[in-house]
């Protein structure tokens, strides 16, 4: 039986969350594109296209799950909607913009991650896209947490840009599956099922793993953090099934 994502459904435990996972929407987990503004509330508006492999990825994280969207507050039902609902992805609150009162979006992410942290106990992973301000803020946000608690910073390398040193860039959700098993915090076997989520996505059409307006990072900045690509990371672990599966998913994506 397979999940909406591709993935191959299973049960969960219901299990205490791990960590407080905050996450954008936008170019994050759903394909917007909104360096083109006029046709981002649009897009928002009708385009249901989840990335291939990310729920399965957020279901194996086990997360206390916080969307933070600087898309309009009428658009939550249909974004429920399209993620958890029919996307597969865990139970999770959503956090949009008034767009009449809050009209600087860092302004509005900053004020709702330290929100959103205040009031959790648990460790901190945030995931986010290089296409408009998510590195800076999320480094920042991570600077005014206590040391460690944030455990890691994840950003989309849609546009290839340069990024900061802090982060963790990432192509697909498979590449997070392997940095989080170096860090001790998935297992082989639930970094697999995310890795096999993407190669079903990619092999059925079913989904997109990369945006249609991606652009290949330069060399330097691929890994800006210890990050890099699943495949090189896998190799680096020596773990022969993780890095059969990054190869796997290089082949599919050529």
């Amino acid at each position: 039986m397979l999940s909406p994502d591709g993935g191959s459904a299973r049960t969960l435990s219901a299990a205490a969350p791990a960590i407080l996972l905050i996450s954008d929407v936008d170019d994050t987990v759903k394909i917007t594109h909104v360096t083109r503004r006029w046709k981002a509330a649009a897009r928002a508006l009708l385009r249901r296209t989840v990335f291939g492999g990310m729920a399965a990825l957020y279901r194996e994280m086990n997360p206390a799950l916080v969307f933070i969207s600087a898309s309009p507050r009428f658009l939550e039902g249909r974004l429920r909607r399209t993620l958890v609902e029919r996307g597969g992805f865990p139970s999770a609150r959503f956090v949009l913009r008034d767009w009449s009162a809050e009209r600087d979006v860092v302004a509005f992410k900053n004020t709702h991650i330290a929100a959103s942290c205040a009031a959790s106990p648990l460790p901190v992973v945030l995931v986010g896209d290089d296409t408009e301000h998510d590195p800076e803020v999320f480094l920042s946000a991570a600077t005014r947490q206590d040391p460690g608690r944030v455990l890691a910073i994840y950003i989309r390398q849609n546009l290839g840009r340069a990024l900061p040193s802090g982060v963790v860039p990432f192509r697909t959700a498979f590449d997070i599956a392997v940095h989080e098993h170096r860090q001790g915090r998935m297992s082989v076997a639930a970094s697999l099922r995310v890795g096999t989520a993407v190669i079903e996505a990619v092999e059925t059409r079913s989904r997109h793993v990369l945006p249609p307006f991606y652009r290949s990072a330069p060399r330097r900045d691929v890994g800006a953090d210890s990050g890099g690509d699943g495949s090189r990371a896998a190799r680096e672990i020596g773990e022969p099934a993780l890095a059969q599966m990054a190869a796997a998913i290089e082949t599919a994506l050529r």
